[in-house]
């Protein structure tokens, strides 16, 4: 081969490779796009199968009606579903923004709570003191309540027993001046050493001592003012009383918006005034320098009254007479205590009343040794300690009773006394006065109360 063919089969040698790979991948590409035209027809007429099936209902078949039908379920769960997850996750919420508005209410209704509870106690508060204001009920710590009222009176008249003593041994009594005070009450009795009734003297003077201590006392409240600020304090305060509760009951009548609390002042005044006095009236005083000396009125009157009890009975005895007078302090205290003070703290305000003498018994209102059989007949001798009552309804019959008047009986079938040494003949002796036996009787009662 020549140098000239070699050089062309060279050159042409890379165009020829260049042909023949155009010419393959020609081939290849036809083949290819055939193949592909296959398969897109091949899909086409599925896809016209399948518009067809639908189109007509009577070629599909069980199989795949069935098919279409789960998958239509399928795609309606999954629809369903779906909306349920948002239903619930909407109303996840709407619990939890419940849960932290129901957590806000409970705070609100703890804090409402806390103030109601306050409200509720600060109303009882003022409910108390509100009923404290208007209530004239006397509380069981208070001393002026009837029971304890009750028990003083009663501890007043041992008291006045044992200041008067049992006229019996180292005892002088004056038969004439005794007489002189039973005429004075109306008894028709007459007594001497031989002749005499010592328990019914005893008795007549306890209702002494209690008349003459108030009979000063009203003088002490008419007459002593301004004599001196500290001894005249109780009688400047109960004679000015009477004319402040007035004028408070004046200007609880007269004003037109006034209500129970102010109505109950007049009342409640009167109580709390008269309560102090009937507390601390009479007591030692106590004077700037804090030197404490007796009220001036008891100082006073103690001696009186007991010269005035010691010239109807001497006491013979030094020591039982220092120790007998000694109680004249106390006794003067409480009798005016309470025949002036304490019966004003009760509502209404409390009274007393003597009997006198020939009364009929009424053991409603009395206490003493009397046969019930012969009540009927039975009348006062004389009366040692007066009833003590308060009468609700002024017009009312029946009385509120605190203390039944303590009386000795009258002897309708004695004519004369007992001789005491004995030598009265056996009808004195069996007609002895009935006061023997009320004092046994009234001691054994009044002590076991």
């Amino acid at each position: 081969m020549s140098t000239n063919d070699n050089i062309v089969k060279k050159n042409t040698e890379p165009i020829l490779d260049a042909l023949s790979l155009i010419h393959q991948y020609y081939i290849e590409s036809k083949t290819k796009i055939q193949s592909s035209d296959e398969e897109k027809k091949k899909l086409q007429e599925k896809i016209e199968e399948t518009i067809n099936l639908f189109n007509d209902p009577q070629k599909i078949n069980e199989d795949n009606l069935l098919k279409i039908k789960l998958v239509q379920s399928k795609q309606k769960i999954e629809q369903q579903l779906e909306t349920k997850i948002k239903e619930i996750d909407n109303l996840s919420q709407t619990i939890k923004n419940n849960a932290q508005l129901i957590e806000s209410k409970e705070n609100d209704i703890k804090n409402l709570e806390k103030i109601n509870s306050n409200l509720k106690a600060e109303t009882l508060k003022y409910q108390s003191a509100l009923g404290a204001a208007t209530t004239y009920l006397l509380g069981d710590n208070d001393k002026n309540n009837s029971v304890r009222l009750n028990e003083d009176i009663e501890r007043l008249q041992d008291m006045l027993e044992d200041y008067v003593s049992n006229l019996r041994t180292k005892t002088k009594v004056n038969y004439k001046k005794v007489n002189n005070l039973f005429t004075h009450y109306h008894c028709n009795l007459t007594m001497n050493s031989h002749i005499k009734d010592l328990s019914l003297i005893k008795a007549l003077l306890q209702r002494h001592v209690i008349e003459f201590i108030y009979r000063n006392a009203l003088d002490y409240f008419e007459n002593v003012k301004n004599t001196d600020e500290s001894q005249s304090l109780e009688s400047e305060i109960n004679s000015n009383v009477k004319e402040l509760i007035n004028l408070m009951d004046k200007f609880a009548k007269s004003r037109s918006e006034s209500d129970n609390v102010t109505s109950a002042v007049p009342i409640k005044l009167r109580q709390q005034i008269f309560a102090a006095l009937s507390n601390h009236g009479f007591s030692d005083i106590i004077d700037d320098k804090q030197i404490k000396r007796e009220h001036e009125f008891i100082n006073q009157f103690k001696k009186q009254l007991n010269q005035e009890i010691e010239s109807y009975r001497e006491l013979l005895d030094p020591k039982k007479k220092k120790k007998i007078e000694e109680k004249a302090t106390e006794i003067i205290r409480e009798v005016v205590r309470l025949f002036f003070f304490r019966l004003k703290t009760q509502e209404p305000i409390a009274k007393w009343k003597w009997f006198n003498n020939n009364d009929k018994i009424d053991p409603i209102q009395m206490t003493g040794s009397w046969d019930e059989d012969d009540v009927q007949d039975t009348t006062v001798e004389i009366c040692i300690f007066p009833l003590i009552y308060k009468d609700p309804n002024s017009s009312s019959s029946e009385l509120q009773i605190y203390t039944q008047a303590k009386v000795v009986i009258h002897d309708n079938n004695s004519d004369s006394l007992t001789e005491e040494n004995g030598e009265n003949d056996e009808g004195n002796k069996n007609s002895k006065s009935k006061f023997s036996k009320f004092i046994s009787r009234f001691s054994i009662m009044g002590r076991s109360k």
